[in-house]
């Protein structure tokens, strides 16, 4: 049954989106850079699109020719939007060197910095009265919209997160493209969601900038939302640094912090403010949305928040598809294309029915193939069966209607496992000149903006006129290939079901921006356009004029200060600074996740550091002290021994090697293993660490958050206050402290554990260093025991100059919590250690002189 709209469930919108722009006063503030626009213009733009008397082409103008006349280009919103350089294809075009003409090929003929600087502050101060009355939303502001939220919401309102626009807001984006980006927020939740009904963000402020989704609603766990936090940047990040370069790009080896805000795993659960704020004592949080949008549309949140299983056998039972039998019985429509806009090579769509609509289907092949398997126009079916006229596919995608009307994607290999990105040689984004990389999700979205794709068979006609088939493959093509207005029909209503869809869930289907793409990509892209002043202050939840003020007094942020002041600063060159600025910008210290020498484990920072022990026996003191002074092999080997013979501290300490991939290949499940062991004779560390695992799903099982529920239960009644924390966010009676299980002594273990590689660090006993002594501080930690490790990173990677030096523990009970300082001294003087730390600065480590 083709499912029509009288099937889509509909709901009323009452968020009042508006989707019309509405048009200040365009030339206000512009005064002293219009000459030097008009100027950059006159030497650059005017002979293709200027008036005929300037023009150098005698033919037609390219696109228009009125670019002297800045009053009807501030008013043209296909070139320019008012106040938003990143959202004004005038910009965009400079900004990547497809114009001026000539610009992609030669260096010579593109704008130098300094002049696309003047090009977006022209277009930024075009805002006039759009926000000239706009309240700036402080930090504190947005925490009190949400602590009022959740006192109105009462015991609902641990099910509750939040989403913030705020910063972008503050950044002067217009109302017409805040709207913009409200609608693809809607858009791509209702889009991740087996909800029959469609979800719509509840603002919890006055301008519209916070807003509130719940989990339960949305069909999330808990812990997905723990993993959103948790997520780790770094491919993203790296991966637009880096198009188009064919080289090794590590951001996280730039220094002790994680400056590309990509590693927030484990334990440090108070978050920087690039992406949003997670408080310490519950699930009140809430992510910047453009970082949202940039996570959860792209593999692997985007399939695990959609739970789409690993194979497309899964997604085809789930959805009640039996393509097989289908394709026997001829229930299918197809259409087939020599050349696609996606494909390399012939592209075959097939349509199915479920229950809740459409469920299309491609076959595509790779690229110069010239087996006759893998030509349509010579193998038409398929792709059951064998046989000359059966093709082989090399991949495929599916897009199939979720419940609410929605569309769901997965890329497939020719055996339907899922992939993440499309390989190159079978599908490209053609509309991508730098990346042409097709990445599910975001991809998908973006392309089928419309829903389905019009597309007109090919296969059909020549196999019934070409007169080079057997009657029996004629009658099975005209069986499978419906003529084009059945097709053409069947195509339509898949569109008009995604579109009423949207309308449910507050979007409107046909909104573009001037660059044609749809809401979703326009808040994915905002989060990857380089930042302004202005954009960069509001990241800080500073106004402009403050922003630069503190920037003024950091003498180690002159690289950024001239950046942002003579251009745009890139979005991975502003993230790779931010903790630093972060740092030095608050007074508020707040814990920071500490990157490893190598790519950051997900809980390492809740696992990694070895518990306080008293030694039993000489092998175990001999363990340790190997663990302190980074022989890893040494502390493996004696670990392992250890633990094969039942001992608790060694197969927790053991498990924690595992979990960090040092002295042994990172293997989650190992660590599992000797975590259980040690767990299991009551060692609560061991029980903490196996909550952590499945509390934060680095152990898939359908039953994780029941495991990880009772793993905190049993560290927690041991009196582990980590695991009391984490338990009572579940909900429920947190059990009163117990006395701790003795550790006996265990039959041998059988089995032996494979190590490999060895890499450095770990760490010293802390030791006092008097009160007459400066020291300098180079990170704030919210668990003491992180301290060591923290530590021997920095000290590995300045050898020259900290040495000498020992670690110094400060605790320091502030407003936001317990913080841990690790400070490093003895140094004689105050001018010393202002030397020393301007060293560290250079070096790429942050440091602060403390006070003696």
């Amino acid at each position: 049954m083709v499912r029509t709209l009288t099937t889509v469930a509909t709901v009323s919108v009452t968020v009042g989106l508006s989707f019309l722009y509405v048009a200040g006063d365009a030339l206000g503030a512009t005064e002293g850079l219009d000459e030097q626009v008009k100027e950059i213009f006159a030497e650059n733009c005017v002979s293709c699109h200027g008036p005929a008397d300037q023009r150098v082409l005698e033919q037609a103008p390219v696109g228009f020719d009125y670019v002297l006349d800045l009053e009807r280009m501030a008013k043209t919103r296909k070139l320019v939007n008012p106040g938003n350089p990143a959202d004004s294809l005038l910009y965009n075009l400079v900004w990547t060197n497809q114009m001026p003409f000539g610009a992609a090929d030669s260096p010579d003929d593109q704008l130098s910095d300094q002049e696309k600087k003047i090009v977006s502050d022209w277009i930024t101060n075009l805002t006039g009265q759009q926000t000239a009355d706009r309240p700036f939303i402080s930090d504190d502001q947005i925490q009190g919209y949400i602590d009022a939220d959740q006192a109105a919401l009462g015991g609902a309102a641990d099910d509750a997160r939040y989403l913030s626009f705020a910063h972008i807001y503050n950044a002067g984006d217009s109302e017409g493209q805040m709207d913009m980006y409200r609608q693809g927020l809607s858009k791509l939740l209702n889009s991740l969601t087996w909800a029959e009904q469609a979800i719509i963000p509840v603002a919890i402020d006055p301008e519209r900038t916070v807003y509130r989704i719940r989990i339960s609603e949305l069909g999330w766990r808990k812990r997905d939302w723990r993993r959103l936090v948790n997520f780790n940047m770094n491919e993203i990040v790296v991966r637009k640094a880096t198009q188009g370069v064919d080289k090794a790009f590590d951001l996280s080896d730039n220094s002790l912090y994680d400056e590309d805000a990509s590693d927030y795993g484990g334990g440090f659960r108070t978050r920087t403010r690039l992406l949003g704020e997670l408080r310490k004592d519950g699930p009140a949080s809430f992510l910047k949305a453009d970082w949202f949008a940039v996570v959860a549309s792209r593999p692997p949140m985007y399939y695990d928040l959609l739970r789409i299983p690993d194979a497309l056998g899964g997604l085809e039972k789930r959805l009640g598809v039996d393509r097989r039998s289908n394709i026997r019985d001829r229930k299918v429509a197809r259409s087939a294309v020599h050349d696609s806009n996606v494909g390399l090579n012939n592209r075959l769509i097939e349509r199915h029915e479920t229950e809740y609509g459409a469920y299309w289907i491609s076959y595509d092949f790779a690229e110069d193939n010239e087996e006759r398997s893998r030509d349509l126009f010579q193998a038409p079916l398929g792709p059951y069966g064998a046989g000359k006229y059966v093709f082989i596919e090399d991949g495929g995608e599916v897009i199939f209607n979720l419940p609410n009307g929605m569309q769901g994607y997965m890329l497939t290999t020719d055996e339907g496992f899922r992939l993440d990105t499309g390989p190159l040689n079978i599908v490209q984004d053609r509309t991508d000149p730098v990346d042409s990389t097709v990445i599910n999700g975001i991809s998908c979205i973006s392309c089928h903006s419309n829903g389905m794709n019009l597309s007109k068979d090919e296969v059909r006609p020549y196999v019934t006129e070409s007169g080079l088939f057997p009657d029996w493959v004629v009658e099975e093509v005209e069986a499978l290939y419906p003529p084009h207005d059945e097709f053409d029909a069947l195509l339509q209503n898949d569109i008009d079901v995604f579109h009423e869809a949207q309308r449910n869930a507050g979007v409107d289907p046909n909104l573009r921006d001037a660059q044609n793409r749809e809401p979703v990509s326009v808040l994915v892209a905002r989060f990857h356009q380089p930042l302004n002043e202005t954009l960069a202050a509001a990241e800080f939840g500073l106004e402009r004029d403050a922003f630069l003020t503190e920037l003024e007094k950091e003498g180690a942020f002159r690289d950024i200060q001239t950046r942002l002041r003579q251009t745009n600063l890139p979005r991975e060159r502003f993230m790779m600074a931010f903790n630093k600025l972060e740092l030095a910008m608050s007074d508020v210290e707040r814990p920071i996740a500490v990157a490893s020498l190598q790519p950051a484990a997900p809980v390492a920072a809740s696992v990694a550091s070895l518990p306080p022990a008293t030694p039993q026996n000489g092998d175990l003191a001999a363990a340790m002290d190997a663990y302190r002074s980074g022989d890893w092999v040494v502390a493996r080997d004696k670990f392992l021994s250890l633990a094969q013979t039942g001992d608790a501290l060694a197969q927790h300490n053991l498990g924690t090697l595992y979990v960090v991939g040092k002295g042994v290949n990172q293997d989650y499940g190992k660590a599992v293993n000797w975590y259980r062991k040690a767990a299991s004779q009551g060692f609560m560390d061991a029980q903490y660490a196996l909550g952590l695992m499945y509390a934060d799903g680095y152990v898939l099982s359908p039953d994780g958050e029941a495991t990880a529920r009772k793993w905190f239960q049993e560290a927690a009644a041991q009196g582990h206050e980590e695991a009391s924390v984490r338990l009572a966010s579940y909900g429920g009676a947190v059990p009163a402290p117990q006395p701790a299980v003795a550790v006996a002594p265990a039959p041998q273990l059988q089995q032996a554990v494979a190590t490999t590689e060895v890499v450095a660090a770990p760490a010293p006993v802390p030791a006092s260093d008097g009160d007459s002594a400066w020291r300098v501080q180079l990170a704030a930690l919210d668990r003491e025991y992180d301290t060591g490790p923290a530590w021997e990173l920095i000290k590995a990677r300045h050898p020259a100059l900290l040495s000498e030096l020992r670690l110094h523990v400060e605790t320091a009970q502030l407003a936001h919590g317990t913080f841990h300082r690790v400070q490093a001294g003895p140094v004689p003087t105050q001018a010393d250690a202002q030397q020393l730390c301007s060293q560290l600065v250079l070096a790429d480590q942050d440091c602060l002189v403390v006070p003696r």
